[in-house]
């Protein structure tokens, strides 16, 4: 009798931790009410804007989110051709659930219409992988190949960090080729968004991937009528408070087919102030010591990636990054 005491009152905070998750339901429609399939569904903390739990639609356009922890969280909802949702100030007590109508509006295309004619569809469902037809679908409102994927359906971008389906360990391929060698980000960020055939979802790779590694896949197909070049760009940015910040940072990409370039250079200058205040015993007599410091800090950053595609199974690269610190401390 007594073990069956212990084990009850063992398990009943278990049961609490359990009863006190949520769960978030919604169905996403389109201007006709018809229903948006893998529209992403990303559910953010409220208080730092940190992701806590994504998903995507089915073919009914219906997604759930599950175990959501209580606190304040607001939804947002990305569909490549259409205008980002977002729903602020969700709170979740213990044990609620929730549920919401989302209605998407679709980009409106700065150009005049046109009347297309054989359009492919959006999304089209192979036996290994899903296809979004970019080219057909993009509107002016994606400046280069990172817009574009934050619009990818399953595809989640965080700063400059990508992820599919909740795994980080995500291999990008451009026209079927490795991108090992080279600066991924800044290769997104560099090359326009309307140099974008088609992007196809590759959650599980066949044997023709095998060269890429065991995660999932993104491969990027370029349009083959661009004339490929050189592009860059080039942000910078200052910050007063109690000290100031500043930093630039220009990136490169040259995408001429075999033979691939692209590199980066940074500089940032930021101070800081130390502020000491000691007080020493010593017997009697009381010692007050304060002392502040205003100290520089200066750090200089690059990379070059070079990346040679010998023939469709032969490939070579070279990569190279420094980085230097300079403080007057």
């Amino acid at each position: 009798m007594r073990t069956k005491i212990l084990l009850l009152l063992i398990t009943m905070p278990f049961f609490q931790i359990l009863k006190a998750q949520s769960s978030l339901t919604g169905n996403v429609l389109d201007g006709n009410d018809k229903p948006i399939f893998f529209a992403t569904a990303v559910l953010y903390n409220q208080s730092d804007s940190t992701i806590a739990k994504s998903t995507s639609t089915g073919e009914d356009g219906k997604f759930k989110i599950e175990n959501i922890k209580p606190g304040k969280y607001y939804l947002e909802l990305r569909f490549l051709g259409y205008q980002n949702k977002r729903i602020t100030e969700l709170e979740f007590p213990k044990d609620n659930d929730s549920s919401y109508p989302i209605k998407m509006e679709q980009e409106t295309n700065q150009l005049s219409e046109v009347e297309v004619t054989g359009k492919k569809p959006l999304l089209e469902q192979e036996s290994d992988r899903l296809v979004v037809n970019v080219a057909d679908n993009l509107t002016g409102n994606n400046n280069n190949l990172m817009d574009v994927m934050k619009k990818v359906p399953g595809v989640i971008v965080i700063g400059d960090k990508i992820s599919l389906a909740g795994s980080s360990n995500l291999t990008i391929l451009i026209d079927g080729k490795t991108t090992k060698y080279m600066d991924v980000e800044s290769l997104l960020k560099d090359i326009p968004g309307d140099n974008v055939e088609k992007v196809e979802v590759i959650h599980q790779p066949g044997a023709e991937f095998d060269a890429a590694g065991s995660g999932p896949i993104i491969n990027i197909i370029l349009k083959k009528n661009k004339l490929f070049g050189t592009f860059g760009s080039v942000n910078t940015g200052f910050s007063m408070g109690d000290s100031w910040r500043y930093f630039t940072n220009a990136s490169f990409t040259q995408y001429q087919g075999n033979v691939n370039i692209n590199g980066s250079v940074g500089y940032r200058n930021s101070e800081y102030r130390s502020l000491m205040d000691v007080d020493r015993y010593n017997f009697d007599d009381l010692y007050d010591q304060t002392s502040q410091n205003l100290d520089s800090w200066e750090t200089y950053r690059g990379n070059l990636n070079i990346d040679w595609n010998i023939d469709k199974r032969h490939r070579a690269g070279v990569q190279s990054r420094f980085t230097s610190y300079d403080s007057d401390d």
